[in-house]
């Protein structure tokens, strides 16, 4: 009796359940790798958000302390006596006075680097700290607008000034402080309008220490932290790149993603926190590689279960890759030999196997061959007429040909008659007509360019008379600079066509001219101008061309408005000039290229 078999492939993987368990563990692993990492990630992250916050609630405690001691300093009459008063005497008894009253409430282990009082009126500087003699102050232009302005519209409210953008008074050049500025009155129950201006600078090596401290208390894998206030200016570190310093202050990190960094192309999880004591946002950026470890860490206990689930899934696979293999290396054969022409009954395979999806494959195989000649056959017939399409598209370029002959007769035969002016016209248009179709060159020379402009000028003046009248002006050492084609006729065209009217004259003027290393050309009218809607829609279609991943096939006919920006975007890169402008009357475009950009 015949051995019974499994008849199909499906029993014999349900039979060999080990197979299934294993399958099983693989994907358990994966899971647990997958799912392990995040759930790392996630808490890291949330983790890095609070820590963000303690960062900034450190600080705000800082300046907090800075803030009663300058609220303290201002409650002493005796200090405000001498700052209006003493300071302006020059009696070293009364500037010791004013020292130890000082340290008495700031102590000696002040909060702040130095402090800056300016006295209004008799603008006298009294300087604590780095420096202690007072002398005569030139309140600058600069000053006022940073500093001085903004404290006493603010009456008594504190402002804080980052690093390099104003300051009453800098000690030391090289040390980057940060500005804690208040105006106040002549007596502290004054409501009257402020007569001083003092400042505490904070050294941003304490705000270092701070968030070195932080970081090192929660053992975090954060590199760098980066701070700015409500106006966007970079409050620490005191210098960061200008890519560096956009890129941070522009994100939007309510959105939990990685960001790339945009000079070292390296993934960062980012998180932030803002305060709404001082205004300041504070980010702490953790790059990817130093989440490397333990990435590397789940990532080899996935390897390892898959790796050993892989062992057990070889030995189990063994017995059933053996028993479906030769079909299927029979079946391979067969399509190794299969030629398209000779597909017929005779070549269809006939398998030896008991296995019903090895039958279902034979039988899509065969199909698939009956297929293939039918598909053959459409191709054969759809390549017959790609060819005849081809012959016909040379046939209508022969046509042109013909259309460029017979002006030519027209041209010969109207100075034959002496009339010259349609003589003229016929020569003007022909050449316009091979300058558009016969160099399929998508650049040509300045000169080139201006010369077709010219003919489809002429023949404007020839066709309007007085009713039109065009002004060139072009510097010489235009002529032989290559630029895209057809990018300054259709702009005169659009004059022609939008601006003229039979009630007044139309006066186009085209200036080329250089500067700064650009080339630029302005065509403008005396016309109506150009609309609203008309003006939106152009820009419309320009933001859409900007937009594109992919640009339209360009060609030379359709010469839009839009169509004439994109090629010079193509040409040029960003290195170009495309801008429409209003003039007191009519309408102007402005075009124009960097020199030489094409060679270079």
């Amino acid at each position: 009796m015949k051995p019974r078999h499994f008849t199909s492939i499906k029993t014999k993987i349900f039979v060999s359940y080990g197979f299934i368990i294993l399958i099983l563990i693989i994907l358990a692993s994966n899971l647990y790798y997958f799912t392990a990492y995040h759930a790392f990630l996630e808490n890291y992250t949330t983790s890095s958000k609070q820590l963000s916050k303690i960062v900034s609630q450190q600080i705000d405690n800082h300046i907090q302390i800075v803030n009663d001691l300058q609220k303290k300093i201002l409650e002493s009459n005796d200090i405000r006596d001498y700052i209006f008063e003493g300071a302006n005497q020059g009696d070293p008894a009364e500037d010791r006075a004013f020292q130890r009253m000082i340290y008495m409430i700031t102590g000696y282990d002040m909060a702040f680097y130095h402090m800056n009082i300016l006295d209004l009126e008799d603008n006298i500087l009294i300087p604590f700290g780095a420096r202690y003699d007072s002398f005569s102050y030139e309140l600058t232009p600069e000053i006022k607008r940073t500093v001085v302005d903004p404290a006493t519209a603010l009456r008594g409210s504190r402002m804080i000034i980052a690093p390099g953008k104003g300051s009453l008074y800098k000690v030391d050049p090289d040390v980057a402080t940060l500005s804690f500025v208040r105006s106040f009155p002549r007596y502290s129950d004054s409501l009257s309008d402020p007569k001083g201006i003092i400042e505490f600078q904070i050294d941003l090596r304490s705000i270092d220490q701070i968030i070195h401290d932080v970081l090192l208390s929660y053992d975090n894998k954060a590199e760098s932290v980066y701070i700015y206030d409500e106006n966007q200016d970079l409050v620490y570190p005191e210098q960061l790149s200008g890519t560096l310093k956009d890129f941070y202050i522009g994100l939007d990190t309510s959105v939990e993603t990685n960001y790339k960094n945009p000079e070292t192309g390296e993934s960062e999880l980012i998180t932030s926190y803002h305060s709404p004591n001082t205004g300041f946002t504070v980010l702490i950026v953790t790059p990817e590689t130093s989440l490397l470890s333990d990435k590397m860490f789940f990532r080899n206990i996935g390897l390892l279960i898959a790796f050993v689930s892989l062992l057990l899934l070889i030995t189990i696979t063994y017995r059933l890759a053996d028993g479906i293999s030769l079909p299927i290396i029979k079946l391979k054969d067969s399509i190794s030999k299969l030629q398209l022409d000779t597909i017929s009954q005779e070549s269809q395979y006939q398998p030896k196997s008991n296995l019903n999806e090895l039958e279902l494959l034979s039988n899509a195989y065969n199909h698939m061959q009956l297929r293939l000649k039918e598909s053959l056959d459409d191709i054969v017939q759809a390549r017959t007429l790609s060819i005849h399409s081809q012959i016909m598209a040379l046939q209508a370029q022969m046509d042109s040909h013909f259309l460029y002959n017979t002006l030519t007769i027209i041209s010969i035969i109207a100075e034959e008659n002496d009339d010259m002016q349609a003589s003229e016209m016929c020569l003007k248009l022909t050449r316009m007509l091979r300058y558009i179709t016969e160099d399929y060159s998508m650049t040509t020379t300045f000169c080139g360019e201006l010369e077709h402009a010219r003919n489809y000028t002429d023949l404007m003046s020839i066709r309007f008379g007085d009713k039109i009248h065009f002004e060139y002006h072009s510097d010489p050492a235009l002529d032989k600079l290559p630029i895209p084609r057809l990018i300054i006729q259709p702009l005169i065209e659009n004059c022609v066509k939008y601006s003229r009217s039979d009630d007044h004259t139309l006066h186009v003027t085209i200036d080329s001219f250089i500067e700064d290393d650009f080339w630029f050309t302005r065509i403008s009218d005396n016309g109506p101008g150009f609309t609203e809607e008309s003006e939106h829609s152009i820009y419309q279609k320009i933001q859409k061309l900007d937009n594109e991943s992919e640009y339209p096939q360009i060609t030379i006919n359709g010469m839009g408005v839009a169509n004439i920006y994109l090629r010079l975007k193509l040409f040029y890169d960003n290195y170009f000039i495309f801008r429409i402008e209003h003039p007191e009357q009519g309408a102007s475009i402005l075009i124009g290229g960097k020199m030489n950009y094409e060679e270079n």
